[in-house]
């Protein structure tokens, strides 16, 4: 949401906040 916290909690908000976020496919 704010900062990076965890890319497998974060999959698809990922895209939300940017591409700040690698999220893991």
């Amino acid at each position: 949401m704010t900062t990076t916290q965890n890319p497998i909690d974060l999959g698809t908000p990922a895209l939300r906040t940017g591409t700040e976020l690698v999220p893991t496919i």
